[in-house]
Protein backbone atom coordinates (compact mmCIF):
# COMPACT_ATOMS: atom_id res chain seq x y z
CA UNK A 1 0.00 0.00 0.00
CA UNK A 2 1.76 3.13 -1.16
CA UNK A 3 -0.38 5.53 1.32
CA UNK A 4 1.12 3.51 4.24
CA UNK A 5 4.88 5.45 3.42
CA UNK A 6 3.51 8.89 2.91
CA UNK A 7 3.61 11.08 5.90
CA UNK A 8 0.98 14.19 5.08
CA UNK A 9 0.24 16.98 7.37
CA UNK A 10 -2.12 20.01 7.67
CA UNK A 11 -0.98 23.76 8.62
CA UNK A 12 -2.30 26.87 9.22
CA UNK A 13 -0.46 30.12 8.18
CA UNK A 14 -2.57 31.02 11.78
CA UNK A 15 -3.46 28.28 13.69
CA UNK A 16 0.03 25.81 12.96
CA UNK A 17 -0.57 22.36 12.63
CA UNK A 18 -4.22 21.08 12.10
CA UNK A 19 -4.20 17.94 13.47
CA UNK A 20 -3.23 13.97 12.69
CA UNK A 21 -3.98 13.24 8.91
CA UNK A 22 -3.62 10.03 7.29
CA UNK A 23 -4.25 8.99 3.71
CA UNK A 24 -7.30 6.45 3.26
CA UNK A 25 -7.17 3.37 1.03
CA UNK A 26 -8.19 6.02 -2.11
CA UNK A 27 -5.11 7.81 -1.61
CA UNK A 28 -7.34 11.16 -0.09
CA UNK A 29 -6.45 12.72 3.21
CA UNK A 30 -8.33 14.87 5.13
CA UNK A 31 -8.15 16.64 8.28
CA UNK A 32 -10.63 17.43 10.99
CA UNK A 33 -10.72 20.72 12.78
CA UNK A 34 -12.98 21.90 15.58
CA UNK A 35 -12.71 25.51 14.83
CA UNK A 36 -10.23 28.18 13.02
CA UNK A 37 -9.08 31.51 13.48
CA UNK A 38 -10.86 34.33 12.21
CA UNK A 39 -8.50 35.57 9.46
CA UNK A 40 -7.48 34.50 6.10
CA UNK A 41 -5.50 31.09 6.32
CA UNK A 42 -3.03 29.83 3.94
CA UNK A 43 -3.47 25.58 4.41
CA UNK A 44 -0.72 23.53 3.64
CA UNK A 45 -0.59 20.26 2.64
CA UNK A 46 2.68 18.80 2.90
CA UNK A 47 3.46 15.29 2.18
CA UNK A 48 6.83 13.46 2.77
CA UNK A 49 7.40 9.91 1.82
CA UNK A 50 10.10 7.27 3.43
CA UNK A 51 13.22 8.61 1.72
CA UNK A 52 12.51 12.37 2.78
CA UNK A 53 10.79 13.22 -0.32
CA UNK A 54 8.69 16.00 0.01
CA UNK A 55 5.76 17.73 -1.82
CA UNK A 56 3.18 20.28 -1.28
CA UNK A 57 0.09 22.39 -2.05
CA UNK A 58 -1.31 25.67 -0.91
CA UNK A 59 -5.12 27.31 -0.61
CA UNK A 60 -6.42 30.24 0.83
CA UNK A 61 -9.07 30.39 2.91
CA UNK A 62 -10.90 32.98 4.62
CA UNK A 63 -12.95 32.52 7.97
CA UNK A 64 -15.06 35.24 9.38
CA UNK A 65 -17.09 35.27 12.07
CA UNK A 66 -20.84 35.04 12.54
CA UNK A 67 -22.86 36.91 10.19
CA UNK A 68 -23.83 40.52 11.84
CA UNK A 69 -26.01 43.60 10.95
CA UNK A 70 -25.95 46.05 8.31
CA UNK A 71 -24.24 49.62 8.96
CA UNK A 72 -26.40 52.26 8.50
CA UNK A 73 -25.78 56.31 8.93
CA UNK A 74 -28.33 58.63 8.51
CA UNK A 75 -26.69 61.48 6.78
CA UNK A 76 -29.94 64.02 6.16
CA UNK A 77 -31.98 65.74 7.48
CA UNK A 78 -29.49 66.30 10.24
CA UNK A 79 -30.36 65.88 13.70
CA UNK A 80 -32.38 69.04 15.57
CA UNK A 81 -32.96 70.40 11.83
CA UNK A 82 -35.60 72.87 10.82
CA UNK A 83 -37.78 72.68 7.65
CA UNK A 84 -40.33 74.33 6.43
CA UNK A 85 -43.69 72.35 5.63
CA UNK A 86 -44.37 71.54 1.85
CA UNK A 87 -40.57 72.21 0.64
CA UNK A 88 -38.96 68.95 0.36
CA UNK A 89 -36.94 67.53 2.81
CA UNK A 90 -33.88 65.58 2.00
CA UNK A 91 -33.08 61.96 2.95
CA UNK A 92 -29.96 60.79 2.27
CA UNK A 93 -28.19 57.57 4.45
CA UNK A 94 -25.37 54.94 4.01
CA UNK A 95 -25.70 51.46 4.20
CA UNK A 96 -22.99 48.15 4.52
CA UNK A 97 -22.91 45.03 5.17
CA UNK A 98 -20.39 42.53 5.34
CA UNK A 99 -22.02 40.01 3.88
CA UNK A 100 -23.87 41.36 1.13
CA UNK A 101 -23.77 43.98 -0.74
CA UNK A 102 -25.35 47.41 -0.48
CA UNK A 103 -28.43 46.91 -3.51
CA UNK A 104 -29.62 43.53 -1.32
CA UNK A 105 -30.48 45.45 1.96
CA UNK A 106 -33.77 47.01 2.57
CA UNK A 107 -34.07 50.12 3.82
CA UNK A 108 -37.80 51.35 5.52
CA UNK A 109 -38.18 54.85 6.19
CA UNK A 110 -40.77 56.24 8.89
CA UNK A 111 -41.78 59.08 11.16
CA UNK A 112 -43.74 58.49 14.44
CA UNK A 113 -46.61 60.63 13.09
CA UNK A 114 -46.38 60.13 9.33
CA UNK A 115 -45.62 55.98 9.70
CA UNK A 116 -43.70 54.47 6.80
CA UNK A 117 -43.48 56.85 4.09
CA UNK A 118 -40.17 55.14 1.90
CA UNK A 119 -38.99 52.08 1.08
CA UNK A 120 -36.03 53.85 -0.60
CA UNK A 121 -32.98 51.26 -0.87
CA UNK A 122 -29.43 51.70 -1.26
CA UNK A 123 -27.45 52.30 -4.47
CA UNK A 124 -24.49 50.37 -5.45
CA UNK A 125 -22.20 52.23 -3.10
CA UNK A 126 -24.35 51.83 -0.66
CA UNK A 127 -26.35 55.56 -0.47
CA UNK A 128 -29.82 55.80 -0.36
CA UNK A 129 -31.35 59.72 -1.27
CA UNK A 130 -34.58 61.16 -2.31
CA UNK A 131 -36.87 64.20 -1.16
CA UNK A 132 -40.13 64.38 0.26
CA UNK A 133 -42.54 67.13 0.40
CA UNK A 134 -45.27 65.80 1.69
CA UNK A 135 -44.99 65.06 5.44
CA UNK A 136 -47.31 66.59 8.16
CA UNK A 137 -45.57 69.99 10.27
CA UNK A 138 -44.62 69.36 13.66
CA UNK A 139 -41.87 67.67 15.70
CA UNK A 140 -40.94 64.16 13.92
CA UNK A 141 -38.72 61.35 14.97
CA UNK A 142 -37.21 59.41 11.96
CA UNK A 143 -36.52 56.03 12.02
CA UNK A 144 -34.50 54.67 9.68
CA UNK A 145 -34.13 50.47 9.59
CA UNK A 146 -31.78 48.43 7.22
CA UNK A 147 -32.70 44.86 7.19
CA UNK A 148 -30.59 42.23 5.40
CA UNK A 149 -31.09 39.05 3.41
CA UNK A 150 -30.41 37.03 6.50
CA UNK A 151 -33.42 39.13 8.73
CA UNK A 152 -30.48 41.08 10.70
CA UNK A 153 -31.14 44.68 11.22
CA UNK A 154 -30.10 48.04 12.54
CA UNK A 155 -32.75 50.81 13.67
CA UNK A 156 -31.20 54.47 13.35
CA UNK A 157 -33.00 57.64 14.85
CA UNK A 158 -33.11 61.16 14.10
CA UNK A 159 -35.13 64.58 15.22
CA UNK A 160 -36.30 66.97 13.17
CA UNK A 161 -39.14 69.27 13.11
CA UNK A 162 -41.37 70.26 9.84
CA UNK A 163 -42.88 74.03 10.95
CA UNK A 164 -45.44 75.81 9.41
CA UNK A 165 -44.58 79.68 8.14
CA UNK A 166 -45.84 82.40 9.68
CA UNK A 167 -47.22 83.51 6.61
CA UNK A 168 -49.35 80.29 6.01
CA UNK A 169 -50.25 80.63 9.60
CA UNK A 170 -52.01 83.63 9.40
CA UNK A 171 -54.29 82.36 6.38
CA UNK A 172 -54.84 79.05 7.89
CA UNK A 173 -56.03 80.64 10.72
CA UNK A 174 -58.72 83.13 9.37
CA UNK A 175 -60.73 83.62 12.52
CA UNK A 176 -61.05 87.22 12.46
CA UNK A 177 -58.16 87.71 14.87
CA UNK A 178 -54.58 87.91 13.59
CA UNK A 179 -52.20 85.44 15.43
CA UNK A 180 -51.09 87.57 18.05
CA UNK A 181 -54.52 87.94 19.65
CA UNK A 182 -55.00 91.28 18.52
Amino acid sequence: DYASNIYPQWVSSLDGVLGPAAYDASGQTTVVVDSLSRGTHIITLQAEDEVGGRCADVISLEVRGPPGPPTLFILQPEEGSVHGWGEPVVFRALVSDDEESPTEIDLEWETTDDGRFSVQGPDSTGEAAFAADFLEAGPKTLIVTATDSSGLFTVELVSFTIVVPTSYSDEICDDGEDNDGD
